[in-house]
Parts: C-alpha cells; structure tokens; sequence
C-alpha cells in the first residue's frame, strides 16, 4: 500500500520535470538526451562552427508553452502501521461494569454498637 503511494507521487514529478525539461531544453538535446556540457558543443557542431548554408530545419528559441495545471487528487487512506505494530483499538466504550456495593448507612457499623453499649458514669 504504501509502495503504491510512492509510485503515484514519483510518476508526478516525473511528469512535471518531463514538462519543465521540454519547456526549457531544445527538441535537438531532447532528443539525444541528457548529456554533459562538455558532450554537448560536439554534439552540435552548426552552434560552434556556423556553416555557409542555412540548417534544413532551424531550432526555434524555446517559449515556456503552458502546461495543464494537475487536478488535485484525493488524498489517499491512511497508511496501515508496520507489521512489527499493534493496529490501535477501536473507539469502543468500556464494557459496563456493575456500581461498587454501597457503603452502609451511618450507625450501622460495629463501631457505633459499641458506642451504645458503653455507659458514661
């Protein structure tokens, strides 16, 4: 589940730099790939020695075309935990458990029976 996440998020930003590299970069170096700075003025000998006749097709000056705006997408569930951990337990109330028994009423304890029995004088 949370490989899958992952992915989603990674094929996003792929795509974003996929767009910010084709608004940046000429179709020539796209086409051939990423390459070094050094490879690069080799690649494309007409930049460093202009020839007397004119390329067949001319690269035009990039222009940023705008690209869509992604929708946003729905956050996904939460993750399950690790496998080593404990899922939390539900929200559930405790089961009911009876009052605790009720004190005695006053005067009813074998204290003050032996109050009564002890006579002052």
């Amino acid at each position: 589940m949370v490989s899958r996440v992952r992915r989603r998020g990674s094929g996003l930003i792929a795509a974003l730099l996929a767009a910010v590299l084709l608004a940046g970069c000429g179709s020539q170096e796209l086409a051939q790939g990423p390459t070094s700075p050094g490879a690069r003025t080799s690649a494309a000998p007409s930049t460093a020695s202009p020839s007397p006749t004119p390329s067949p097709t001319p690269t035009p000056t990039p222009t940023p075309t705008p690209t869509p705006t992604p929708t946003p997408t729905p956050t996904p569930p939460p993750t399950p935990p690790p496998a080593g951990r404990r899922p939390a337990a539900p929200a559930v109330p405790p089961p009911h458990r009876p009052p605790p028994p009720a004190p005695p009423p006053a005067g009813a304890g074998p204290a003050s029976r032996q109050r009564v029995g002890v006579s002052s004088g």
